[in-house]
């Protein structure tokens, strides 16, 4: 028993403290990761997180790799290989990915230049 004026935790059945509750979410939303299929041989928007499916038409292996010292935006390091079959990555967090331009290199498309992910 408990003496008056005295404050205590809820308990359970078995006299242990009840876990307390979460904060509920208020309207807040997660933010869901876009998924993007993107030909390797093309420039494209995203935003940090999102997963990237790089496909590959050109049967050959490509190979993406970073541009000089400019910031690499995928969570995979440099260089990436991209088979015909295609391969998966994610571009990194917001934390690490702050809205810009990021332009990398891929040694087999047709048509030659750096490739560029916009992150708004």
């Amino acid at each position: 028993m408990v003496p008056p004026g005295t404050r205590h935790s809820p308990q359970n059945s078995k006299g242990a403290p009840l876990a307390k509750r979460s904060e509920p979410n208020r309207g807040k939303k997660e933010k869901t990761m876009a998924t993007h299929n993107v030909d390797v041989c093309e420039s494209w928007n995203g935003s940090p997180g999102d997963q990237v499916n790089f496909s590959n038409s050109l049967k050959i292996n490509c190979i993406v790799t970073q541009n000089g010292s400019n910031p690499w935006p995928f969570t995979d390091n440099s260089p990436i290989i991209v088979p015909p079959a295609g391969t998966t990555t994610y571009l990194k967090p917001a934390g690490q990915l702050p809205n810009g331009s990021y332009p990398y290199g891929v040694d087999c498309c047709p048509t030659q230049g750096l490739k560029i992910v916009t992150v708004p």
